[in-house]
């Protein structure tokens, strides 16, 4: 069985949305699944639970230069001055197709 604060722990950091490295003890596969809510190592395995950590660290790493990037091509893409001219441009498309009577009706 757990105890009350190893469930708080847990609890805190899933609704903080943080990632947990935890021991692979009994009670804890209740509410841990090993590699989807948590990385779990063998009890009193130091090197395992290094391990786990670096992962962890590795992955966190690596989804924040993605997040970056992403914010990055997202900031240039949709920027006013990007967007502007290319919505100005499809307005004038669609009106001149109105005129035309190749547009939409209303």
């Amino acid at each position: 069985m757990t105890s009350k604060i190893a469930l708080k722990e847990r609890f805190a950091a899933a609704v903080a949305a943080l990632p947990l490295v935890a021991p692979d003890i009994p009670g804890l596969d209740e509410t841990i699944e090993h590699g989807r809510r948590a990385l779990t190592y063998p009890v009193a395995d130091a090197a395992a639970a290094g391990g786990q950590l670096m992962e962890l660290l590795a992955g966190y790493a690596e989804q924040q230069a993605a997040t970056e990037a992403t914010r990055e091509w997202a900031s240039r893409t949709f920027a006013p001055a990007e967007v502007a001219p290319r919505l100005g441009t499809i307005y004038a498309e669609a009106a001149d197709r109105r005129r035309r009577g190749n547009g939409p009706s209303r």
